[in-house]
């Protein structure tokens, strides 16, 4: 008897043999694309709401704090013509709010320099601004 190395699997009993399939190798490069564009889209439309803005606030001082106010100068930068709304706040040694305002800023001019007085809850440490935006 001749010994044989091929294995020879009786036909019924485990079915029909699979021939080998190619490999996909387009799909993960589809794949990888379209995660890429899905981020690029996602980023192009948070730059759209929350980006580069036309109102710019800085704040040069923060003065005069008492127990139940504080005189903020702050410095705000808008398209000329169009009113601003600021928002400004104060804080205490524990980090809480104990003062928020909104500071309406007028129209004339591209730059402009406020002095605004917070009044507060409790002694404030310091004074801040949170941001500009068009007034509607």
């Amino acid at each position: 008897m001749t010994e044989t190395h091929a294995t020879i699997f009786p036909p019924d009993r485990y079915g029909r043999r699979r021939q080998p399939r190619r490999a996909r190798r387009w799909l993960p490069f589809v794949l990888a694309a379209a995660l890429g564009l899905g981020v690029t889209g996602i980023a192009v439309k948070l730059y759209l709401a929350y980006g580069v803005t036309d109102y710019a606030v800085n704040l040069t001082s923060y003065h005069d704090i008492t127990d139940n106010q504080v005189v903020l100068q702050f410095t705000v930068t808008k398209p000329e013509g169009s009113p601003a709304v600021c928002v400004v706040r104060a804080r205490n040694r524990a980090g809480a709010e104990v003062g928020r305002a909104e500071v309406v800023v007028p129209e004339p001019p591209k730059r402009v320099d406020v002095s605004y007085t917070l009044s507060t809850t409790g002694l404030p440490v310091s004074g801040e601004t949170v941001g500009c935006r068009a007034q509607r």
